[in-house]
């Protein structure tokens, strides 16, 4: 997996290399851009049918998070003229 997405986020083997950068913010939020983007279409089937459940546990956030990402993704429309 970290060769596959250093060469996706453009670090190339740095995260075989060392491993521990990927605990920094800035990689660990391409590498979580990464992840949605493997997964956005699941997500988006999950949205539209108004599942935000399923669409957390896709987007890799539990259950327990479902309330917020659904107040977030409500959010988010009403911004959008």
């Amino acid at each position: 997996n970290y060769k596959r997405l250093g060469a996706e986020i453009g670090v190339g083997d740095e995260l075989i290399k060392n491993p521990e950068l990927a605990a920094n913010a800035s990689v660990a939020a391409k590498i979580f851009v990464q992840y949605l983007k493997g997964v956005e279409k699941q997500i988006r089937v999950a949205l539209l049918a108004g599942d935000f459940v399923r669409a957390t546990r896709n987007a890799g956030l539990g259950n327990a998070q479902a309330d917020e990402f659904a107040k977030a993704y409500q959010t988010g429309l009403s911004l959008i003229p």
